[in-house]
């Protein structure tokens, strides 16, 4: 079960740096705000954030010391957290444009 899980989450990483990958390259073209939100969501949250937390897992599992365990949980709590709120304000964008009450 435990290899099940590792494949899905390692799937899911990759997945979240292609796509905030390939968002990002379309928001150099089109200069447009929520392109650039998003794709920023996706490698935060999904790719950095969910690998720092596989790697706590797996560094945790292996016996590494509190102050890796600290830093690994402190990157991936900031980079799940600012994925979150890049996701929050691009979805407004996209799709309450000019409203001000989604943000609140």
């Amino acid at each position: 079960m435990a290899f099940v899980q590792l494949v899905g989450f390692s799937l899911f990483i990759v997945a979240s740096f292609v796509l905030g990958g390939r968002l990002l390259l379309l928001w150099r073209r089109t200069h447009e705000v929520p392109e650039l939100l998003i794709g920023l969501a996706f490698l935060l949250g999904g790719g950095i954030g969910f690998l720092s937390w596989l790697t706590l897992a797996v560094a945790l599992e292996a016996g590494a010391g509190s102050e890796v365990g600290t830093a690994l949980a402190l990157v991936g709590l900031a980079a799940t957290c600012l994925g979150a709120l890049t996701n929050g304000v691009g979805i407004h964008l996209i799709f309450r444009p000019g409203r001000r009450w989604p943000l609140v």
